[in-house]
């Protein structure tokens, strides 16, 4: 079944500017991928995922989806199969960045089984040979969350607990934030759902809205972003305890972005 976060794949009319902004945003550098087919792509390995950016078909830039990492494809995609999930047939696809190879199948999973958000499965035969080039004390290391909006949470418990298996850590509702959220671990990563109380319950498909990264100090990372012309908001007190969260606000090609500054696990806090 599902072990891990694989990537998430972000689309973009400019790739390169793209990666650039990225890089800035990260405060490391990616790797420029080329695929057997001739596609580019840029990805940036970091400790817990993949980010990759790659071309938008059809003017549809913006966050592409979540890709999970599998054993065995065979075996996962059969279960989902009798779990209701609509698995299309699974495609093999080779990268280079020159120096070493990615090689992996992918399998996407059908958006009406998956609530409207854009899912694969990734089964990597062949991973490129170690991380992105040593970074600064202020640059993104991890993915703290992805952030999905829903409309319906007991749909969403069902599919991503249910059918998908991943691990139903969290489910809190504070009229104060006006929200429900439901935290799902998968492997090192936590996938997020928040439901707006005060839009109620409806059949809407859910969105993949938002990233959520970490940094060992927001500060430090508001003072690297806001020196290379990043908009932020200030660093100040977040949800978890003793943690900081911070706003990047622009060069993110419109995704909300957030940074946590790296505190021990409190699973009783959002």
């Amino acid at each position: 079944m599902i072990i891990a976060v694989n990537h998430v794949a972000l689309a973009a009319d400019d790739v390169a500017r793209a990666a650039a902004d990225y890089e800035l945003v990260f405060g490391r550098k990616a790797k420029r991928l080329t695929s057997d087919d001739g596609r580019s792509a840029y990805r940036f390995q970091l400790d817990n995922i993949a980010f990759e950016i790659g071309e938008a078909a059809g003017g549809a830039a913006g966050l592409q989806g979540v890709a999970f990492e599998v054993e065995d494809m065979a075996a996962t995609t059969r279960k989902l199969g009798r779990r209701g999930i609509v698995v299309e047939p699974t495609q093999s696809e080779r990268w280079t960045d020159g120096s070493g190879t990615l090689a992996r199948n992918i399998a996407r999973l059908g958006a009406a089984t998956t609530c409207g958000v854009a899912m694969s499965l990734v089964e990597t035969t062949q991973s490129l040979r170690g991380m992105t080039a040593t970074a600064p004390a202020s640059a993104v290391t991890a993915i703290d969350h992805l952030v999905v909006r829903s409309r319906n949470p007991e749909r969403a418990i069902a599919l991503y607990s249910g059918r998908l298996g991943l691990d139903f850590a969290l489910d809190r509702t504070n009229p104060d934030w006006g929200a429900r959220l439901l935290f799902f671990r998968c492997g090192a990563v936590r996938v997020e759902i928040g439901h707006a109380l005060g839009k109620g319950v409806s059949d809407d498909p859910d969105v993949l809205s938002g990233l959520a990264w970490k940094v060992s100090d927001a500060a430090e990372a508001q003072q690297r972003l806001q020196a290379s012309g990043v908009q932020t908001s200030d660093a100040k007190k977040g949800r978890r305890p003793g943690s900081q969260v911070l706003t990047v606000r622009s060069n993110t090609c419109n995704v909300p972005t957030l940074f946590l500054s790296e505190t021990a696990r409190d699973e009783t806090a959002a």
